[in-house]
C-alpha cells in the first residue's frame, strides 16, 4: 500500500502521487470518518482494483483533470464489466479521494467535481415475497436454523451482519419486537449500520 503523504504544506503539491492521495483518502475514512470494517474493505478493493489501475497510483494527484475522468469512465462503460450504478459508485469515491487532497492543499481544483456522472435507471420494481413463499423458502433451506435465520431476515428486514449478531436476549416476545444493538461483519462484533439501537 503506498505510504501515507506527510501533511499539507510539507510537500510540494507536484510531489503527491495518486497513490498518496488515495491511502490518506482511507486513513481519514477509518480513522476520522469512522466507518465499518466491511465499508472499509469494500473501499479498499475499489480502490486496488479500480482507481489505481485507471490512474496510475505514481501518477501526481494534481495530473488528474476532468477529460482524464472522462475518459476513464468512458472506458468502464465500454467494457461493460460493471453496471452502470457501479461504475457511478467509483466516480463517487474518486470525488471524495480529491476532496480530500484539496483540502490538504495538494492540489486546487476537484477534477471530479465537473466530470461526467453515470445515468442510472431505477425500475422503482421490487420481489417482495409473499408469507406463504417465505414458509417455503424456509422449508428448503439446508437447516432448520438456516429456515429461522431466514423467516427472520423476511420479516424483519435485518441486514445479514445484523442477523447474525442476533441473540436470545434481543427478542422480546411480549412485545413482539427484536432489538437490533449489533452487527457482525469481517469477524468482528460492532454497532449496527446505522451507529444506533433500534426495535
Amino acid at each position: 500500500a503506498p505510504k501515507r503523504p506527510t501533511p499539507a504544506g510539507q510537500r510540494a503539491t507536484g510531489a503527491v502521487t495518486f497513490g498518496e492521495a488515495c491511502a490518506e483518502w482511507l486513513r481519514y475514512i477509518e480513522h476520522e470518518r469512522k466507518r465499518t470494517p466491511s465499508t472499509l474493505a469494500d473501499y479498499r478493493s475499489s480502490v486496488r482494483a479500480w482507481l489505481l489501475p485507471g490512474f496510475g497510483a505514481e501518477t501526481p494527484v494534481g495530473a488528474i483533470d476532468t477529460a482524464a475522468i472522462d475518459g476513464w469512465r468512458a472506458s468502464l462503460l465500454a467494457e461493460e464489466r460493471l453496471s452502470p450504478r457501479s461504475i457511478q459508485k467509483l466516480l463517487t469515491l474518486l470525488h471524495g479521494v480529491l476532496k480530500r487532497a484539496k483540502r490538504l492543499g495538494w492540489i486546487t481544483v476537484n477534477a471530479a467535481t465537473d466530470a461526467e456522472r453515470v445515468s442510472v435507471k431505477r425500475s422503482g420494481e421490487f420481489n417482495v415475497l409473499m408469507p406463504v413463499q417465505v414458509a417455503a423458502v424456509a422449508h428448503a433451506a439446508e437447516s432448520v436454523q438456516d429456515g429461522a435465520a431466514f423467516t427472520v431476515a423476511a420479516f424483519t428486514g435485518l441486514r445479514l451482519g445484523e442477523l447474525i449478531a442476533l441473540r436470545w436476549r434481543d427478542i422480546d416476545f411480549g412485545k413482539r419486537l427484536v432489538h437490533v444493538r449489533g452487527s457482525y461483519t469481517l469477524g468482528r462484533q460492532g454497532p449496527p449500520k446505522s451507529g444506533h439501537v433500534r426495535s
